[in-house]
């Protein structure tokens, strides 16, 4: 059997550590809303086998990432979007 003072000290261990997944849950889905690629309101669409994410008109004067996934062609836009200039 376990002492008062064991299991209180666990207690708090189990709320601890309760508490610093659910910061870290926070953590990733602010990160993930704030992602350039929903901030700009880009549209995701197929282009031949590949997927595109398209912020402006085209790919000429706008900012593009492409993937074989919307995933990875978000990624790819993210990645973009903080590496070139924007129009």
């Amino acid at each position: 059997m376990r002492e008062t003072g064991s299991a209180q000290g666990w207690a708090a261990e189990i709320e601890s550590r309760a508490a610093e997944q659910h910061l870290d849950r926070e953590r990733r889905l602010s990160h993930e809303l704030l992602r350039p690629f929903r901030m700009m309101h880009t549209t995701i669409r197929r282009d031949g086998n590949k997927w595109c994410v398209l912020y402006g008109e085209n790919v000429q004067n706008g900012v593009a990432g492409f993937g074989n996934s919307p995933d990875t062609a978000s990624r790819d836009f993210d990645r973009a979007w903080y590496a070139e200039e924007k129009p």
